[in-house]
């Protein structure tokens, strides 16, 4: 149900689990993708995947970096990326764009920070955090967001950094394919302006597409205007990000509401964590043959009776019949 919702882009919430947005490999890799969608400026995202994985990039070597950066009178982020928001490689398959990864000569360091000795130990990790930019800006003009995701678990290498704990690759392959369906979130970005009566996905689609390049820097507006799709899809994450609480604790006053749209959002729970709870509607799922009652239950003494006294909780949580 949570993965039906996120493809049609509804926000929603899970009752005492975080959300599908507040995940830890969500979070890392939406900041890898801001990062590309803003390499000048947003120094949050540089800090939360600088060091994932590890590039012998400590935090001794972070804090020369800031103090670097301080000194130029520069974001971090300004002071490493600074000279790449216009560089762009073509329309390059992603095994090529992979293979260039090391040897793309502009994703060398600039020169404040190559000949200093006290980034020497640093200068692959900072080298290849470099091109990994490049490569997933190229990725999300020249082919897909998908792809640039693709750059950011292979390129960047945190598929080294991510296991399969808890079901993290599971969410990463929920993200692109996200990433890979704009109709699930595209027509409801707020940053397009639509005509409800004339507009079509299409036509929001064509005129992404169709955006000029290179129209300004970077550094001036929130999101590189030259990467539209990755404005649009990063908007549209953070508005479902700010309907999703920060913790799995429940809020005072919980009703169903969030704080831009009160009530419109859909809360999913188990039927043992619907006990206490109360809705003006509620819809109880899988009632049906061998998931409740469960099959792996029928032969179990006492069983069925439990759920059918679950049944009963779900199906008198709702105010109205």
């Amino acid at each position: 149900m949570s993965n039906a919702l996120l493809d049609e882009g509804l926000p929603y919430r899970v009752l005492g689990n975080l959300g599908f947005w507040e995940r830890l490999e969500v979070k890392d890799l939406l900041a890898f993708l801001r990062l590309a969608a803003n390499p000048c400026t947003d120094s949050m995202a540089l800090d939360r995947i600088i060091a994932k994985p590890a590039r012998a990039i400590g935090a001794k070597a972070k804090e020369s970096l800031r103090k670097c950066a301080a000194v130029q009178d520069k974001q971090l982020s300004r002071l490493m990326f600074g000279d790449l928001h216009e560089v762009w490689l073509g329309p390059l398959k992603t095994e090529q764009a992979l293979a260039k990864l090391h040897t793309y000569s502009t994703s060398a360091l600039p020169p404040s920070l190559e000949g200093d000795k006290q980034f020497k130990s640093s200068q692959a990790g900072l080298h290849e955090l470099r091109a990994a930019v490049v490569l997933m800006r190229n990725a999300a003009r020249y082919l897909s967001l998908e792809a640039a995701v693709d750059v950011a678990m292979l390129g960047a290498r945190y598929a080294a950094y991510c296991d399969d704990e808890g079901g993290r690759l599971e969410r990463i392959d929920q993200l692109k394919r996200l990433c890979s369906t704009p109709s699930a979130w595209l027509a409801a970005t707020p940053t397009l302006d639509h005509d409800d009566s004339t507009s079509s996905l299409n036509d929001s689609l064509n005129s992404l597409h169709s955006s000029s390049p290179g129209a300004s820097d970077s550094s001036s507006s929130p999101c590189d205007p030259s990467l539209p799709m990755l404005r649009a899809f990063l908007e549209h994450a953070q508005l479902l990000h700010d309907d999703q609480p920060e913790s799995s604790e429940e809020p005072k006053g919980f009703k169903g509401r969030t704080k831009q749209n009160p009530g419109e959002q859909v809360q999913l729970m188990t039927l043992h964590s619907s006990k206490g709870m109360e809705y003006e509607v509620v819809f109880v799922l899988g009632l049906e043959e061998d998931l409740l009652p469960s099959s792996m239950h029928q032969n179990v003494q006492g069983a069925l009776d439990e759920e059918k006294r679950l049944a009963y909780v779900g199906c008198t949580r709702a105010k109205q019949s």
